[in-house]
């Protein structure tokens, strides 16, 4: 009866273990995801590509916890980018010139 005690407790220990480290793995994809995501964002900031910039932005990837910080975070970017936009056209405007002189 002790072996069989042990055989279902090693079991359970297994099944614990398993779901672990699929749930860590699956935390780190997502992680690495996102970053790439991001990364991807920030490189259609620099090239001053709106429309797929756009595209981007309202495509969601990441599930659960994960969502919630990439809308947070694209809703930063898309803030600031257009923040930037509109002080450098604001910038490269003529008539700013003409009132400050």
């Amino acid at each position: 009866m002790k072996k069989y005690w042990w055989v279902i407790v090693l079991l359970g220990l297994l099944v614990v273990a398993g779901g672990l480290i699929y749930f860590v793995t699956t935390d780190f994809e997502e992680d690495i995801q996102l970053l790439e995501e991001m990364e991807e964002v920030y490189a259609l900031m620099d090239e001053h590509n709106t429309d797929e910039l756009n595209q981007k932005l309202d495509t969601i990837i990441s599930t659960g916890d994960y969502a919630v910080v990439e809308k947070a975070a694209k809703n930063y970017t898309r803030d600031l980018y257009n923040v930037v936009t509109n002080i450098s056209n604001e910038l490269a405007n003529d008539r700013i010139i003409e009132v400050i002189l």
